[in-house]
Formats: C-alpha cells, sequence, structure tokens
C-alpha cells in the first residue's frame, strides 16, 4: 500500500497533528482531555516517513488514528509485531475477541473475583501498613510517589500475591521500568535490545513459576491461574505466560498512576479532603471520583478497523489504528456537568477508567481494593498528612497514554505529644 492510497479520502480538517509521546503532551493532559471531551472522533497524524516527501510511492510509514472519547469500530484480534520479539502479551490478550476472549475471560475471573480478593484483604492491609510505617512524620518534606505510590502494587502484587523472591521481583521490576521504550517505537522499528532481553528473563521466569506452582500450589493468585479449570477446559503454559504478563505490564504501572492521581486530587481540594476525613462512609465515592478526574490511563489499547466504516463523520479505512479517549469521556459535560470540579458527593457511575464491556480491566477489583483500603490507612494513620506546595504542578512520566506522576511533595506535621 502506498501512502497516497491511504490519505486519499481523508479529511484533512479532521487530522490532527499531536505527538501523544511527547512531554508537552503529558504536561497539558487535561487540556487535551477537555477539548477532546466534545470534538466528533478525528485523526491523529503521526509523520514516520523520512526517506523522501510525503507522496513518493514507498510503503506506508505514516499513519492516522481516530481518537476521541466517541471513536469505536469494530476490531481484529491480534496485531503483527515487526520487531525482534513476537507481539508482547499485552497487546495479544486484551485484543483478543470473539469466543477465545470468553473462554480465557471466563477462566481467569475466578481468580480476580470478590472472593479471591477477600482472601488476599490481609495481606494488602499489612504490605499498606509496612510502607506507610517508612513515611517521615517529623513536618520534613518528602516525596510520597518515590516511598508509597510509585511502589504500591509492585509490592502487593510481586511480594503478596505473586510470592515471588528477590531474583523474581528483580526481574519482574526491570521488565516494569522497560515496558515505555516499546509503546514509542515507529512503525517497523527494532525493539531495544534492554527490552528484549528483559522480555525474554520475564518470559523464562513467568514459564518456571508457572512449572513450580503446577507442581507446589499454593493460595498465591499465579497458583489460583494455573489452576483455574472450567470442567475439562484450562490455560494451555502459553495462555498462562500471557495472563500473568499483561497483569504486570499493566496493573503494576496502572495503580501507580491511579494512586498519585488521587494523592493529587484530594489533598489540592481541602474541603473535600475534610468530608471524608470526617465521614469514611465516603471513601468509594471518593476513590470513583479520583478515578474519573485522573485515572489510571488516558486511552485503551490500540484496536484495528476490520473493514470501511464511517463513525460520527469521521472515515475510517480498514487497517488504521483506533484508540478510545477513555480519559476524556470522563469528563464529558454531557454526561458529568462542571467536569473539571472534583466533587466527592458526584459519586460517579459507569466511569470508564478501567474500560468497560467484554474488555473491562479483569484486575480492576484489585484496584480500586487497594486504593480504598490505601486511603483508609493513609487518613487513619496521618490526619496531618498535607502537600508541601498546595498550588505545585505536576510533572508526568509513563508509558504512551499513561501519566503517573514524577513527585508529589507531602509531609505529615509533627503532633504535640501529651504532657
Amino acid at each position: 500500500m502506498v501512502l497516497d492510497t491511504l490519505v486519499e479520502r481523508l479529511n484533512p480538517d479532521l487530522i490532527y497533528e499531536i505527538d501523544v509521546a511527547s512531554p508537552e503532551f503529558k504536561h497539558n493532559w487535561i487540556q487535551h482531555m477537555t477539548e477532546w471531551s466534545t470534538r466528533p472522533p478525528f485523526l491523529r497524524g503521526v509523520e514516520q516517513h523520512a526517506a523522501g516527501p510525503r507522496r513518493s510511492p514507498t510503503p506506508m510509514r505514516w499513519r492516522c488514528s481516530p481518537t476521541g472519547s466517541g471513536s469505536r469500530s469494530r476490531s481484529r484480534a491480534n496485531r503483527a509485531s515487526s520487531g525482534s520479539t513476537s507481539s508482547t502479551a499485552s497487546r495479544r490478550y486484551p485484543q483478543t475477541d470473539g469466543v477465545n476472549h470468553d473462554r480465557l475471560r471466563k477462566l481467569a475471573n475466578p481468580a480476580y473475583g470478590p472472593g479471591a480478593m477477600r482472601k488476599f484483604e490481609p495481606e494488602i492491609e499489612a504490605i499498606i501498613d509496612r510502607m506507610l510505617d517508612a513515611l517521615p512524620t517529623d513536618g520534613s518534606v518528602f516525596n510520597i510517589v518515590d516511598v508509597f505510590s510509585d511502589h504500591l502494587m509492585v509490592q502487593i502484587m510481586l511480594d503478596g500475591m505473586f510470592q515471588l523472591n528477590d531474583e523474581q521481583r528483580a526481574i519482574f521490576n526491570k521488565m516494569r521500568e522497560v515496558i515505555p521504550l516499546a509503546t514509542v517505537l515507529p512503525p517497523g522499528a527494532e525493539f531495544p535490545k534492554v527490552y528484549v532481553d528483559a522480555f525474554a528473563a520475564t518470559k523464562a521466569t513467568i514459564l518456571g513459576l508457572i512449572e513450580e506452582r503446577r507442581d507446589q500450589p499454593g493460595q498465591d493468585l499465579i497458583s489460583r491461574l494455573v489452576n483455574a479449570r472450567d470442567e475439562d477446559d484450562r490455560f494451555t503454559d502459553v495462555e498462562l505466560h500471557d495472563e500473568i504478563f499483561t497483569l504486570c505490564a499493566t496493573a503494576l504501572q496502572s495503580t501507580a498512576s491511579a494512586m498519585g492521581g488521587l494523592l493529587i486530587t484530594l489533598w489540592k481540594h481541602p474541603d473535600q479532603l475534610e468530608m471524608v476525613r470526617n465521614d469514611r462512609s465516603l471513601i468509594t465515592a471518593t476513590v470513583e471520583e479520583s478515578l474519573r478526574c485522573h485515572g489510571p490511563a488516558l486511552f485503551t489499547f490500540a484496536r484495528f478497523a476490520l473493514e470501511d466504516t464511517e463513525v460520527a463523520g469521521t472515515f475510517i479505512r480498514k487497517g488504521m489504528v483506533i484508540r478510545v479517549a477513555t480519559a476524556a469521556a470522563d469528563i464529558d459535560p454531557v454526561r458529568y456537568p462542571d467536569p473539571l470540579r472534583f466533587d466527592i458527593d458526584r459519586n460517579p457511575q459507569q466511569i470508564l477508567a478501567f474500560g468497560w464491556g467484554p474488555h473491562i480491566c479483569i484486575a480492576q477489583r484489585l484496584a480500586r481494593l487497594v486504593l480504598n483500603k490505601a486511603l483508609g490507612r493513609i487518613l487513619e494513620r496521618f490526619p496531618t498528612l498535607e502537600l508541601a506546595d498546595i498550588d505545585f504542578v505536576p510533572t508526568y512520566r509513563g508509558q504512551v497514554g499513561e501519566v503517573v506522576p514524577d513527585s508529589i511533595p507531602m509531609r505529615i506535621q509533627a503532633q504535640p505529644t501529651a504532657g
């Protein structure tokens, strides 16, 4: 396919040139999502072709992807990788559709269900308290991202739910660090060696864990997945690898983003903070409103149009990348009046922070449980926790589509001792 064939019917007025991996985009993500929330689906143009002018008859390297809160299209289950490894599980499992997707979800759901989560609650609470024990209480300023939010799910999942040893934990953490490198590659580019090596090490570790937990099962999450059954059906080793890898590739960093967003959003609104301090029954509503305003991701995994179609006047060609901006949908003023106002009395229902429908995040109960437990323990233990500067402007990092705070300077005012 040559470039002219692709752009022939695309409306240039709907092409929006923006680099969603740039620091500028992350820094101004709220402004971008606010704009996207009220506009119809549009095309994101990214110039990837450097060999000649745009109209030269070379293979397609420039792509447009429909974006926006209303973008929808039927989508392809798999994307062929052009890098040095097979496509990663984080691209495969969430993009599986139809009967096989339903089968995989049916096998995995019990491991993430309410009953399973209740069994992990004591360990989750213990890990949260151990981490909070390390916070300074003498009034000194500390970055709560470094000592708490960025490592919260890492410890809960890798230590508590996976029960990994030090070597295994280090391998998973390395994979977490390099995943963002794979999200900014231009089409056809090779995966960086550090990513390839980390992926290979993680794959070998996961397959080893599967074999180990099959021989000596425990109460950990990996054992639950290894032993998942639906009559005579069970996960294959490849499917188990994909499930475990996907969980780590998404949950570890996305929950760090959501926890950081909760700390920023709630503590920048002292009136709302005081409300939930005085009434802990508002914790769940507070978490949901924070997820609406500052959720774990800006848009969904990439999908691919199976046929030429049109959505709200935007023409979409077969094979084009589709991304739905769930963060923009959650601040749609039609659904949420005054959407940028943080209001825990709003108690929003059916927000899209973890997706919706068949592809809703399978670990969303875990993420919500952790956020609720963490907020409850912070409020209980540190009534004088505050932002060092309530007017500070956060900067963000993370893979494409994530906004993980770099730093949140806070302090716990020392309380006078009795007597």
